[in-house]
């Protein structure tokens, strides 16, 4: 793994994660984000903890749709695209996303092909391309802390299944 991946904020998500090469995390978690996922299943995952809070399939959703934009980044990051990328509000994301219209089944096939595409580009990124540092949120990251990220913030959004919605 290469030094100064990530700065800031998301460093904290990069810290869950074990110091396995990034493509062995991402690999291993992928069975173990399923396995959870598969057991919400007959859970109520409309349902929320509280008030204003998202639901179960919304912050399964949530964390699709934010792997899916740190792909992009990766893979823009990984040519060597030297735009700043734009940061997102993941509030507004799921808001508008209408999650509660979705099949939760829909959801797991949907998490399923998303870590099949990120597993596909990590496991094809050269060292090289890894080491590649872009910015984004006012932030350098290179495209392994995007994979470490990535992963990390998958392990955050389950921990926070775990202890507030079972």
């Amino acid at each position: 793994m290469t030094e100064n991946k990530f700065e800031g904020y998301f460093s904290y998500y990069i810290s869950k994660v074990s110091e396995l090469p990034v493509k062995e995390v991402l690999m291993k978690q992928e069975g173990e984000l399923a396995s959870f996922y598969n057991s919400l299943k007959n859970l109520d995952t409309n349902s929320t903890y509280a008030p204003k809070k998202w639901s179960i399939a919304e912050v399964v959703f949530h964390n699709i749709e934010t792997e899916i934009i740190m792909l992009y980044r990766a893979i823009r990051i990984s040519k060597g695209d030297e735009t700043t990328l734009s940061s997102y509000d993941e509030n507004m994301m799921v808001e508008k996303a209408r999650v509660a219209d979705m099949d939760f089944t829909e959801l797991l096939n949907l998490h399923k092909n998303t870590r099949e595409n990120t597993l596909f580009y990590f496991n094809h990124f050269t060292q090289e391309e890894l080491d590649r540092t872009g910015k984004f949120s006012g932030l350098n990251l290179n495209v392994e802390g995007l994979g470490y990220l990535i992963a990390g913030h998958a392990l955050h959004h389950i921990e926070v299944l775990k202890e507030r919605y079972l």
